[in-house]
Parts: C-alpha cells; sequence; structure tokens
C-alpha cells in the first residue's frame, strides 16, 4: 500500500494539472483528485500503467462534472470565469514553458467553456499533455479518427484564443496600473489601457460585482477607479504569477481577498483579472502564505472569448428559431448573434415568421440569417417572408437546415421542408442548404412512444443515421464563417445501424423491458426508409454514436 501511495503522491500535481484545465476552477479540480484518490487505494497495487489509468479515471471524473457544471452555470449570477491559480507552484501542475503557461491562461480557460465536455478533454489531453490521439482514444473510449475529428473541432473554435503573454518585466506598468487606481486618477489608468478593453467580474451573487461586461477605456478606468480607488479599498499587495501571467496578490487586514494579473502588449494593458469573489477553501488566508487557488475575478480583454469568424472580426448573425434546442445550440457558438423570436428576452427581437411581422427590424444589418425554425405546417410561407424581408434590407448569406431524403420521402412535412429548400434556393440570395439526418432525440422519442404499446414495433428492414444536436450545430457555425456553399455536404451520424438494434441500446439503457417487433409497412414512406432514402453514409461526418448519447443522457439524470 506504501508504494501505492507514493506512486499517487508522485502522479498528484499532473492529475490536479488536468483536472483544472477540464473544470477551470481548482475547488472541483481538488474534489476529482480525491475522488481518483479513493479508486486508486483500492485497485493501485494492481494497476500496471498507474499513469495512464489515473489520466483516465481524472478525465471521466472530471466529464461527470462538466455536465452538472454547465447546468449549474446557467442559473449562475452574472458571468462564471476560471478560479485563478499560482502558475509557480509545482503542485498545480504543468507550467514551465509557453504552451504550458498558455494552457492555463485565464483567456483560454475562459474559452474552453464553448466546447463540448469531449472536445475540451481531447483537447487538453493533447495541448497540454502531449497525449498521442491512440492514448486519447482509450482514454475516451473512442476512436482515433473520432479523436482526431474532436481535436480539429476544437482547435477550429479556439483558433483565436489569447496566447499567453511572454514572461517579461511588467514591474513598472504593473505598479503604475495600482498607484493610477489607487489614487483614482482615471486619466492615469486611460492611458494605460487598451482602446477596446472590456471587464467582466464574476461575484457569483455574493459580492458587489458588474453583472454585464464594461466595455471602452473611460468606462473600465471608472469602474476600476470605483472598485480599486481610494474610497474603497485599504489593503496591501503582493506581487505573483498566476494563470501565465504577472499578478498582484490583494490583502485586507493581511487576509487574501483577491488577485489582479496584468497581461501586456508593449505599454498597454488589454487585459487583466481583478478581484471579486474569493472562496474559502483552498485560499491561504493570511499575507505570506502561497497562494494555491480560487480566487473568482473580473476578466479584461480586447474581446469577448466566443466563436472567431472567418475574417477575424465581428459579424452579426441572426438565428430563426434560436430558442429551440439546434437554434439554442448554435446560438451558444456565436459571438453575440441577434435572435428572432416571438417572445422578448436578452439578444432577442421579437417578430412572427408565420405572419411576417416585426422582419424588418431582425434583419437589419446582418451579414448572415441562419433559418432554424420549423414547423409542420406553413414552413415555405415562413421561409418566404424570412427571404422577401432579407432582399430588402441586401444581400445577407442565407444559411438553411433541412433533412436527408426529404426530397424522396413523401412525408407531408418533408413535402413542405422541400417547397421551403426551393424558397432559398429562388432567393436570389446568396444560400446554403446542409441536410442531416434525424437526431438523436428523435429516435427516442419515437421508441418512447411506441413502447407505450406494451411492445416496442420498428420498421422492419430499416437502418437510421442519428446525428448529435451538437455536430449539427458545430457544422453550422462553420458554415456561418464560410461563404456561401449553395448545397453543402450532408451530414449524418458515425453509424448506419438498423431500427431494431437502435431500439434494443434504448431498452437496455432506459431500464425497459420490451419485445422488438419488426413489422413491414406498406407504402411509399416504409419503402423509402427502408431503401435508405434517409441515409448518407458517405457523409458518416458525426462524431457521437447513438449508444454514447445514452449514456451520456443516462448520466445527466442521476
Amino acid at each position: 500500500m506504501r508504494d501505492a501511495t507514493e506512486t499517487f503522491t508522485a502522479q498528484r500535481p499532473r492529475l490536479f494539472g488536468l483536472a483544472y484545465r477540464m473544470l477551470g476552477s481548482a475547488h472541483d479540480a481538488e474534489d476529482v483528485v480525491q475522488d481518483a484518490w479513493l479508486r486508486w487505494s483500492g485497485h493501485g497495487d494492481a494497476v500496471d500503467n498507474p499513469a495512464a489509468w489515473l489520466t483516465t479515471v481524472v478525465t471521466r471524473l472530471c466529464l461527470n462534472r462538466l455536465d452538472s457544471a454547465r447546468a449549474r452555470r446557467e442559473t449562475y449570477v452574472g458571468p462564471w470565469l476560471p478560479e485563478p491559480i499560482l502558475t509557480t507552484d509545482p503542485a498545480t501542475g504543468p507550467a514551465a514553458t509557453v504552451e504550458e503557461r498558455e494552457s492555463v491562461s485565464l483567456a483560454l480557460l475562459t474559452t474552453l467553456e464553448r466546447l463540448t465536455p469531449p472536445e475540451r478533454a481531447v483537447y487538453v489531453l493533447r495541448e497540454a499533455f502531449g497525449h498521442s490521439h491512440a492514448e486519447v482514444a482509450s482514454v475516451l473510449d473512442v476512436t482515433e479518427a473520432g479523436s482526431r475529428q474532436l481535436h480539429t473541432r476544437a482547435r477550429r473554435h479556439l483558433a483565436t484564443a489569447p496566447a499567453a503573454p511572454p514572461r517579461a518585466d511588467v514591474g513598472p506598468l504593473l505598479a503604475r496600473f495600482v498607484a493610477a487606481a489607487r489614487n483614482g486618477d482615471v486619466a492615469g489608468l486611460e492611458s494605460l489601457l487598451a482602446a477596446d478593453v472590456t471587464v467582466w467580474s464574476d461575484g457569483g451573487g455574493k459580492v458587489s460585482a458588474a453583472r454585464r461586461p464594461v466595455h471602452g477605456r473611460d468606462a473600465v478606468a471608472r469602474f476600476l477607479v470605483g472598485i480599486l480607488g481610494p474610497s474603497r479599498w485599504r489593503g496591501t499587495g503582493a506581487a505573483a504569477e498566476v494563470n501565465g501571467a504577472p499578478a498582484l496578490l490583494g490583502y485586507q487586514d493581511g487576509e487574501l481577498v483577491g488577485v489582479v494579473t496584468v497581461d501586456t502588449e508593449g505599454d498597454r494593458i488589454p487585459g487583466c483579472p481583478l478581484p471579486a469573489q474569493p472562496r474559502q477553501a483552498h485560499l491561504p488566508r493570511r499575507a505570506g502564505v502561497t497562494f494555491r487557488g480560487a480566487v473568482r475575478s473580473t476578466l479584461l480583454t480586447g474581446a469577448a472569448p466566443r466563436r472567431p469568424t472567418a475574417s477575424g472580426g465581428h459579424m452579426t448573425v441572426l438565428v430563426t428559431g434560436g430558442t429551440g434546442r439546434l437554434g439554442g445550440a448554435l446560438v451558444a457558438r456565436l459571438d453575440r448573434p441577434r435572435v428572432l423570436s416571438r417572445r422578448p428576452g436578452p439578444g432577442r427581437v421579437v417578430g412572427d415568421l408565420a405572419i411576417g411581422e416585426g422582419l424588418d427590424e431582425a434583419v437589419a444589418g446582418v451579414s448572415t440569417i441562419v433559418h432554424c425554425a420549423t414547423a409542420p405546417r406553413g414552413d415555405a410561407a415562413a421561409t418566404e417572408h424570412l427571404v422577401t424581408a432579407a432582399r430588402r434590407v441586401g444581400t445577407p448569406h442565407l444559411v438553411f437546415v433541412s433533412i436527408v431524403g426529404v426530397d424522396r420521402i413523401p412525408l407531408g412535412y418533408y413535402r413542405e421542408k422541400v417547397r421551403a429548400e426551393g424558397v432559398v434556393q429562388g432567393s436570389g440570395l446568396p444560400w446554403t442548404l446542409l441536410r442531416a439526418t434525424q437526431f438523436h432525440d428523435l429516435l427516442v422519442q419515437i421508441f418512447t412512444a411506441a413502447a407505450r404499446t406494451g411492445l416496442l414495433p420498428v420498421l422492419a428492414g430499416t437502418s437510421f443515421q442519428p446525428v448529435a444536436l451538437d455536430d449539427v450545430a458545430d457544422r453550422l457555425a462553420d458554415l456561418v464563417d464560410g461563404p456561401a456553399q449553395g448545397r453543402a455536404n450532408d451530414l449524418g451520424g458515425p453509424e448506419v445501424r438498423p431500427m431494431a438494434d437502435l431500439a434494443r441500446d434504448w431498452l437496455a439503457a432506459s431500464g425497459r423491458r420490451r419485445a422488438v417487433v419488426p413489422l413491414r409497412l406498406p407504402g411509399a414512406i416504409a419503402r423509402g426508409y427502408r431503401d435508405g432514402a434517409h441515409l448518407t453514409p458517405e457523409h458518416a461526418d458525426g462524431v457521437v454514436t447513438f449508444e454514447q448519447f445514452l449514456a451520456a443522457r443516462a448520466e445527466g439524470t442521476r
């Protein structure tokens, strides 16, 4: 047992570094490492490759936590930002090289929140720890090709993530920054800040902090004076390196209350995190004690950490159906999109596609429209209303999402979808049409309804190629970034499988017991499905299999 303990102790800094990069939280990373120790203490003596075994355990524990963390952050008060750590402390994992410091920069950790949990895992294992795709595939239980695709998608999403600042002597600049803020010198602060500086405050709902971004040199300077000026701050500071950047640790009455880090570009400060809500756990509470991490912060950068555009700048994107599941997933991947909705809300423009109301305001000034809204009836008319409004303001790129097989399976809804496609193709606007196979969720709905009969009837001789909603949202975001393509390549799930097999997977995952009964139905619709008109095996570009979807769904309900 002693050898097992020594082995784990030697691996602990690397495991903490992995968990922290996965979660952006020192507190949660410590919990994950402790959970890994509990598992290790029961199996460590029998493990042939401790490093690989522990990496797998920690990564999978982090994946489980990321799912629940996202749900918590949806109701979080104000922006959520990572917890800073002291990167000169070897107990926090590797941060000696430029690449290692960049992998824990607050800007990158904030940007990593855009990734799906599997994308984040692949990116961290590859970029921060240098694992091969074969090793990553083993950890995540995916194929090497799947690992490569996840890595490619992650790198594409993070293409404009800020790099870690070079090591440099910024003491004089930091001293001027602190002195200006402490003395209430707004003009002095403005001379140090980049013109496009933005501040995000994370108070967690527990301390005073700005709940919305503060933009611009003048507004940010006044904000900093308001929280650090002579009327508010009575503390002292100590120099440190936090998340790979120069920093000032703030103490009030000898107790640590926050941290300021500084990024520099010449003699300007384009970004720095400031104190907001310190955690009680993991923090050295007294001056002179090594800082380990978990101070909530205010993040200043020149631009919001959003998905890059092809041109590297911001473009206005309108998303119809942006409050739905697919539209919502796409909205989360775009840079400040505009959402068309019948109900008011943040980032929304109120309008109604069915009657054409409010569309002129919705399309004003947009460069791209992604039409995700859909309905069993009136789809073509709604699309016509949208196109008419778009033509009045110019020639925005129109991206339309449809379904593989709509032109070959004579369902009423599919016929309406084909008519809507025709409206897009004849609009005179630059257009892109993406057809995708059925979502995983649709099969679950079908199986759930069918199981109410006491059996589980399925279409005999029929296969499906279900695709993850996130995979489709990723493809749509890529299309937004690029030029109009006309008919884009279809997007299908990674596997074509018999419906009966998919039904058995669903039964096993849901704990139901039903007899799967294949039925051969007559008619052109059933024949179209038997013939595979709804499949695109040559474009099996999705990543998440139906089995993986079910496993993640079951985990999320526990």
